[in-house]
């Protein structure tokens, strides 16, 4: 069965998915083109005190063979916010996608907060209004993780992004709009995929 938890911006609802002391696999990529990806740095921290273990995964660093290493010591994937076009476009450029594809089918546990939360859907295009595709000038195409098929728009009660969330939520034929306190708990089975709704505080 595949799980998946995504997140908005609060990560609560992770501990109780996530028993304490499991291995998380920690990919901060999406933040790397702000100066201060300070969400990016409160989500590691955040995790630590919910008593997990790090194993730190920056894709621009590492090789595709020392980030297959890393993973293959994990429990669980992380990946936080930030600008999901150019997380996509690192992604492709290790050629990740069917590595995280094979993780999550399993049994891995996927967690994604924003960015994480967006691309592990079909398509990223719909959140071209919140964050900058120029950020990724050499992505392929906008094909996301297909890990499920919904596609969801997160920060759907921020101040800053509350009604480009609604406006794109307009433009697709479905949408799941998602609050920072929100966090859904996907889980596949087969050809059945069950969403729970749960609440994520900070």
């Amino acid at each position: 069965m595949k799980k998946l938890l995504l997140l908005s911006n609060h990560l609560g609802a992770i501990s109780n998915v996530l028993e304490a002391g499991k291995t998380v696999a920690f990919i901060p990529t999406a933040g790397d083109v702000y100066d201060n990806p300070y969400f990016v740095t409160e989500a590691r921290e955040k995790l630590l005190n919910f008593n997990y273990k790090i194993v730190d995964l920056s894709l621009a660093e590492l090789s595709k063979t020392e980030i297959i290493e890393k993973l293959n010591k994990a429990d669980a994937l992380f990946i936080s916010g930030g600008n999901t076009f150019y997380l996509l476009k690192e992604i492709q450029r290790k050629n990740l996608k069917p590595i995280i594809q094979e993780k999550v089918n399993n049994g891995m546990l996927y967690i994604g907060t924003s960015a994480g939360t967006v691309i592990a859907g079909n398509d990223i295009a719909h959140i071209a209004p919140m964050v900058s595709p120029k950020l990724a000038p050499e992505l392929k195409d906008t094909k996301g993780l297909e890990l499920f098929n919904d596609y969801i728009v997160p920060h759907a009660d921020n101040q800053k992004y509350k009604d480009m969330a609604q406006e794109i939520a307009n433009s697709l034929p479905s949408a799941i709009l998602l609050d920072d306190d929100q966090a859904l708990l996907v889980e596949i089975d087969k050809n059945k995929q069950i969403i729970k709704p749960l609440t994520s505080i900070k």
